[in-house]
């Protein structure tokens, strides 16, 4: 037999399933909805931040009630601090140190950088001590707490720097006995630290059109004494003009020491430079300046002589180039020389070669070459050839003769510009060393003459006591405390307390899981919502009435209408054929199922309809206790045998005194397997039996988590509603609750939130008295439930 407590599989068999009423209600989840449309609502709603707010309000208010009360007592018991005030300009002045380019442009970023080191100075330690010897406030009450001693401030300070000295490791040190010379410099540094804390420099800021920032600085300091702060801050602005002109007369004179080292120094280099110089003179016989000068310049002999040479071997190449070109001609192809081709005597040799060759071309047909004639003939053209050709060697060799002359004449010329280049590179060089040497002497020339003239500036200056420092306002004793300031520290504080009052509410709102409205319900399980139950609590005879009983105590009330709502909704989710068996449940204990049945019952009863109520909820029933009769006898007796239907079913209306055709069925004894029960053939058979006697069958179940009853039901019933408790049911209960649902084909008709806390102007309700105090145990007596006929 299964434990109660466990989860059962619901079989398919045994013609168990889940129904659709008579025959034609929708087993399917309403279009739109169902467990695959979970989701979060993504669009802003501003109204939901509201909401928030509104929910959590107490908690804005008490933090903000915190934070003004906390910040009150501050303010009124704290003793008045007042602020003396006065502006200094301040000038970048040129320093009289060598080098400094006092005509050069003072940029902003330069002026903001000075400006900053002048407010720095002003905060110093060693400024602050002058002022404390001066006005003695080593002695004054300012400066001292009501026992006599330091300030608290510099107590304060001194004790930190004694515990951080301890953690450094000097504790060999905190056994012994301070030294009065010790005492006292602790003493001087809690008293600086006091005066420091209290004092205030503002540096300037860009200016608007983004020039040159303001050199007026703003110096003040804070304390109990007006007159003191206002005599404090005038005499640091005198002591500040002090240091800056005792700072500069000692830089000046510390110039002055330095420039009489630079000159002497100067000095012995130019003399040394100038002798180097003589002495390269010398060595290279330079006497005149244009041997050096010209160089450069193409005003050298030496320079030029090297140009010319340059042109003379480019013509000389140009020239060898042509006629070795000619000479390799006329060897490979002398005939076709103009010289040969032009010469007389190749011409009158050729004439007569011509007229002997014919002569002997015509003596040829008559004689034969033996001929005496013949023989003479030939031998005299071969002296002719002979002739000729000695004549293209002549003219040949007057061709080579030409093109070596010109060949000798490159070479000579190629030598003589190697030479002069030599020549040139040389002087270069001497040239360079000449003027590195001369460039010398000229520098350490002009430095010596421009630390001469410093020197002489100086004598001049160091005579004339200035500063660039200006006081602008002296500081006047203020008239009106500076610290606190009631009116805005009560402001700020609001201000404060609503910013962290409403971060607390959203902190308290993102843990929390629970459902927060109606609208929220449907949009994160996407399921219709049929009606709200608002949050209400009336008293009667200063009782407290049980809530179950309201659609029977105040049939007008807003409790009573949204319940007739809820049937109106459940009449009309299938007009054609309203759900005959109703299955109430919840995912979560404390959600209001057990008030919602018996006041369906109750609102269907009212409209003449006969109906069932039916308390199916075998482990913790309750149903009995708001209708005032036994739960034993009931459903498990007569499921397990023991007793007939007729016994166990009882009328409540002669019971409540209404009339009221209401048959109602409770629970009987606990059985120690609940869900074999319902999930038995007698059950099912009985709630067939059921339709053809009442309009409506409503039953109410256990909670759907931790318990099968409510799945086994739910496949039994027309149709199951679900109901979610404003603020109370988690999101991830009333999720897997319904998904448990749909797995097993349950027909979830819709979801009712129950306890909704309503206010003026809001979506489902106008304006509702405040309610809600009901869970398991909660219940009327008999004496109150016959109060309610009377």
């Amino acid at each position: 037999m299964a434990d109660n407590n466990s989860m059962v599989p619901i079989p398919g068999e045994n013609g168990i399933g889940p129904r659709t009423g008579k025959g034609d209600l929708p087993a399917e989840p309403i279009a739109g909805y169902g467990p695959a449309q979970y989701l979060e609502e993504e669009s802003i709603d501003l109204r939901k931040y509201l909401d928030v707010l509104l929910r959590h309000k107490w908690v804005i208010i008490a933090i903000c009630l915190a934070v003004l009360i906390t910040t009150g007592l501050r303010v009124f018991t704290t003793r008045p601090v007042y602020k003396a005030q006065a502006t200094v300009e301040i000038n970048l002045q040129p320093s009289l140190v060598p080098f400094n380019n006092s005509q050069r442009y003072v940029g902003w970023y330069e002026q903001r950088r000075y400006m900053e080191t002048q407010a720095d100075i002003l905060q110093s330690r060693a400024l602050a001590r002058r002022v404390i010897e001066v006005l003695d406030l080593e002695n004054n009450p300012e400066f001292k707490d009501e026992e006599g001693g330091f300030s608290l401030l510099g107590t304060v300070l001194g004790l930190v720097g004694r515990v951080f000295a301890l953690f450094q490791g000097k504790s060999e040190n905190s056994g012994r006995q301070m030294s009065p010379e010790e005492l006292a410099n602790l003493k001087d540094q809690e008293l600086v630290s006091d005066f420091l804390g209290r004092l205030t420099v503002k540096p300037p800021v860009k200016s608007r059109n983004g020039d040159e920032g303001s050199s007026i600085l703003e110096v003040s300091f804070q304390g109990h004494n007006p007159a003191l702060c206002a005599k404090i801050v005038n005499t640091l602005v005198d002591e500040y003009i002090k240091f800056d002109l005792e700072k500069r007369i000692q830089a000046t004179k510390l110039g002055h020491r330095y420039l009489k080292k630079q000159i002497a120094s100067v000095q012995a280099k130019l003399e040394d430079a100038e002798e180097r110089l003589n002495e390269f003179s010398k060595k290279h016989d330079i006497i005149f300046l244009n041997q050096i000068n010209g160089m450069g310049e193409g005003q050298n002999i030496e320079t030029v002589q090297l140009g010319t040479l340059n042109e003379e071997l480019s013509k000389a190449r140009s020239e060898r180039i042509a006629l070795e070109t000619y000479y390799n001609q006329s060897v490979k192809n002398p005939n076709n020389l103009p010289q040969v081709l032009n010469d007389p005597l190749i011409q009158s040799l050729k004439e007569e070669l011509s007229k002997l060759e014919q002569k002997y071309a015509n003596l040829s047909s008559v004689f034969k070459p033996g001929y005496p004639k013949m023989k003479r003939i030939k031998s005299e053209l071969r002296s002719i050839k002979r002739q000729i050709a000695r004549q293209k060697q002549l003219i040949i060799a007057t061709i080579k003769t030409k093109y070596q002359t010109a060949l000798k004449k490159e070479k000579m010329l190629a030598k003589a510009l190697k030479v002069q280049k030599t020549k040139v590179t040389k002087l270069k060089q001497l040239s360079i060393d000449y003027k590195i040497l001369k460039r010398e002497v000229d520098t350490y020339q002009r430095i010596y003459e421009l630390l001469l003239n410093k020197a002489k500036e100086m004598d001049v200056e160091v005579g004339i006591k200035s500063s660039g420092i200006h006081p602008i306002d002296r500081a006047e004793i203020p008239l009106a405390p500076f610290m606190p300031r009631p009116m805005r520290s009560m402001f700020l504080a609001l201000i404060v307390g609503l910013f962290l009052g409403v971060a607390a509410s959203f902190v308290l709102e993102y843990f929390d899981n629970t459902f927060k409205s109606p609208e929220e319900v449907e949009d994160y399980l996407r399921l219709p919502i049929l009606g709200t139950i608002p949050n209400i609590i009336t008293k009667s005879n200063g009782k407290e009435h049980a809530i179950e009983l309201e659609s029977l105590r105040e049939p007008r009330s807003s409790v009573s209408e949204a319940v007739r709502m809820i049937r109106t909704s459940l009449m009309l989710s299938v007009a054609e054929n309203p759900p005959e068996v109703l299955l109430v449940t919840s995912p979560q204990t404390g959600a209001g199922k057990t008030f919602l049945s018996f006041n369906l019952a109750v609102v269907y009863a009212q409209m003449d309809a006969r109906v069932l109520l039916l308390d199916c909820d075998l482990r913790k029933p309750r149903l009995h206790k708001i209708v005032g009769v036994a739960s034993n006898p009931g459903l498990s007796n007569f499921l397990v045998g023991k007793i007939d239907l007729r016994t166990i079913t009882k009328s409540i209306g002669p019971n409540l005194g209404d009339g009221l055709g209401i048959d109602f069925i409770a629970s009987g004894a606990i059985p120690p397997n609940p869900v074999e029960l319902l999930n038995s053939r007698l059950f099912s058979s009985f709630l067939e039996n059921c339709r053809d006697s009442y309009d409506i069958i409503i039953m109410d179940s256990p909670p759907l988590l931790g318990f099968a009853d409510s799945l086994v039901l739910g496949r039994l019933a027309d149709g199951t509603l679900t109901v979610i408790r404003n603020e109370k049911t988690e999101r991830p209960a009333a999720k897997h609750g319904c998904d448990l649902l749909f797995k097993v084909g349950a027909n979830l008709l819709g979801v009712v939130v129950n306890d909704v806390k309503v206010r003026k102007g809001s979506y489902y309700y106008g304006k509702y008295h405040s309610y809600y105090h009901y869970h398991y145990g909660n219940y009327a007596s008999k004496e109150e439930r016959l109060e309610l006929t009377k």
